[in-house]
């Protein structure tokens, strides 16, 4: 996800500043109208997209190690768990959660409030739009197909002529629709600052179009821009097109400008591959072939195909396969278990010593390995006072006396000489009590010491 995001903003910025370079300053009004439309989009869409291309690489081998604990009588031995660290809430998802919320809430109250305004004032209809003479317009501005004025600017006779045909072509041009649809792609992709210069850019845009729609019907150039500059305010409105005074002096660099139909076309043609080309650069999925590869050791690799093994090494997969048990964890994950039985170790260690070195591997490596150690009798561990007593810390120490799971609480009431030996092994990430203690302490008394070591009688 915060790949997708990332590159989600870097596309949007790349196409963005495209845009600003090749197409900002060109007279193409109603084309870059819908190049900001469609940049948001497209900048989404393309991370979602994965087009593969491979590059050679050389692998290198890869070796897992596995320690094993000894313990012949335990019903179950976990040889494999994953969890996934998880938590009940999703922090990060709630606080976009909230804010976006909270802006689509502001968002539709701006909306409630104009529609409140449209149905106060004196209304004037011109074919299918009204014209409200209202005091909570500072500023002539449109809405949906109602422009708002106010009185003193009602009564500006010479002006208001013009003005009212800047903001009907807001209107019949929908420009409405593309705040609209800008303002709800700003809402949920909140956390991309880019939003926020398309908006800018989008309603500068609309400005420029509307004013085309004046010119082309001739009206006097200079006076238009001093209608401009006397309608104009710094008061804005959400997703409506008033008279921003600080829009003014890009719209009067446009209105002077005189463009070279060569040199728009070559911008847009420009533009179009450009932009493709930069899109198409955050489909790229780079992947990596392999050259050479050096086989990797992994802790379940197998030889894919089993007429390829020896006999001894199909009888041993066998064995393995049968006692492994798929069981379902507290977090409904799967965890696979060795499940023991009389014999079966035994078993195991005299095919994995006869098995040749390029076949000890996987799971015939990993137990054969396992039942190997077990045919070994390692010293005795003598414990002492203060080791029983840290062992008591429930939350650092998970404890096995026997191979069998006690309350820490236990040890309280024993003494050194009531054991013969321990191992002690810190938990990973993978472990099915990863979290509840940081160490795993496996004890064992003096008796079932002896009948655990030698565990495999090999003559």
């Amino acid at each position: 996800m915060i790949l997708y995001l990332v590159k989600f903003i870097l596309c949007s910025a790349a196409l963005f500043t495209l845009f600003k370079i090749l197409l900002s300053r060109v007279k193409s009004f109603q084309f870059n109208r819908f190049a900001l439309l469609l940049l948001l989009p497209l900048a989404a869409l393309a991370p979602l997209l994965s087009i593969p291309i491979e590059i050679a690489s050389t692998a290198q081998p890869i070796f897992l190690e596995q320690t094993f604990i000894p313990n012949s009588q335990i019903e179950i031995l976990e040889t494999i768990s994953t969890v996934n660290e998880t938590s009940p809430i999703n922090w990060i998802f709630l606080a976009y959660l909230t804010i976006a919320t909270a802006l689509f809430i502001s968002k539709s109250l701006s909306i409630f409030t104009l529609l409140k305004w449209r149905n106060q004032g004196e209304k004037l209809t011109l074919g299918d739009t009204t014209i409200l003479i209202s005091e909570k317009a500072k500023t002539p501005f449109s809405f949906l197909n109602t422009i708002f004025l106010n009185r003193n600017d009602y009564e500006k006779e010479t002006e208001l002529g013009v003005i009212v045909s800047h903001e009907m072509a807001h209107i019949s041009q929908k420009h409405y629709l593309d705040l609209f649809f800008i303002e709800l792609f700003s809402i949920i992709f909140w956390f991309n600052p880019i939003c926020l210069f398309i908006k800018y850019q989008a309603q500068i845009n609309h400005e420029f179009l509307a004013d085309q729609a004046i010119l082309e019907r001739n009206y006097d150039v200079n006076q238009y821009k001093k209608t401009l500059f006397e309608f104009s305010t710094s008061h804005l409105i959400p997703l409506t097109s008033p008279i921003v005074s600080s829009t003014l002096k890009l719209r009067m660099t446009m209105l002077n400008k005189i463009q070279n139909n060569r040199t728009k076309n070559l911008s847009l043609l420009a533009s179009c591959l450009i932009g493709i080309l930069t899109w198409g650069a955050f489909t790229v999925e780079l992947q990596a072939q392999e050259v050479k590869a050096t086989p990797a050791t992994l802790v379940s690799q197998d030889i894919p195909s089993s007429d390829q093994l020896s006999k001894v090494a199909q009888e041993l997969d066998a064995l393995i396969e049968s006692a492994i048990k798929i069981k379902i964890n507290a977090q409904g994950e799967e965890i696979r278990q060795f499940w023991n039985r009389e014999g079966l170790q035994l078993q195991i260690y005299n095919l994995y010593q006869q098995l040749p070195d390029s076949e000890k591997t996987g799971d015939r490596k990993r137990y054969g390995e396992m039942m190997t150690f077990l045919s070994k009798t390692p010293e005795k561990k003598t414990v002492s006072e203060d080791q029983l007593k840290d062992w008591q810390d429930a939350k650092e120490y998970g404890v096995w006396v026997d191979g069998k799971r006690v309350e820490n609480s236990v040890l309280s009431r024993a003494n050194p000489e009531d054991y013969a030996y321990y191992s002690i092994s810190k938990l990973e990430k993978n472990a099915t009590n990863y979290g509840k203690h940081t160490y795993q302490l496996n004890i064992m008394t003096p008796a079932y010491f002896e009948k655990t070591y030698p565990l495999l009688k090999v003559d």
